[in-house]
């Protein structure tokens, strides 16, 4: 069976796959309030036997990482919307064997090592610090669950 979908590679595509990805996709995100509390703790822990410097540090740190996310993105979309394929519109190829990018880039199924199926989107990474993300919403629910049932997922 074989599904195609175009893709516009506007920013709010790249801005949704980003948030999609922070909020369902990143394993830190998972524990990052553990972090912020942990942090906090520390600090107030600092703090109680005097060592206002070491607060202070602990305290921006654990801000910054609360923060980072807002941070980040504006730096990646920036570098996806500087791009060459920034402003075009693609076509995605899904069929039996895998996911077809539109650089020809063959993913087959057997190789996805991870799978989320977010709210927006499906991320799917066939290699390690590769993520592919699929906008639920351009590919219609039959796209949707053929995907999730090629990756193993329901």
């Amino acid at each position: 069976m074989e599904h195609r979908f175009n893709l516009a590679l506007t920013r709010e595509h790249y801005a949704e796959s980003f948030d999609q990805f922070i909020r369902y996709g990143s394993i830190w995100r998972k524990i990052e309030y553990f972090l912020v509390i942990f942090f906090f703790a520390v600090a107030a822990w600092c703090a109680s036997v005097g060592e206002w410097f070491a607060a202070v540090l602990i305290t921006f740190i654990g801000v910054y990482e609360f923060f980072a996310p807002t941070l980040k993105k504006k730096t990646w979309l920036k570098h996806q919307m500087e791009s060459e394929s920034a402003g075009s519109e693609v076509e995605i190829l899904l069929d039996d064997e895998g996911l077809e990018s539109p650089s020809k880039e063959k993913f087959p199924w057997k190789d996805m090592w991870r799978v989320v199926n977010a709210p927006k989107g499906i991320l799917l990474w066939p290699e390690k610090k590769k993520m592919v993300y699929l906008p639920k919403e351009k590919m219609g629910e039959e796209t949707v669950n053929y995907v999730l049932s090629m990756c193993g997922k329901r």
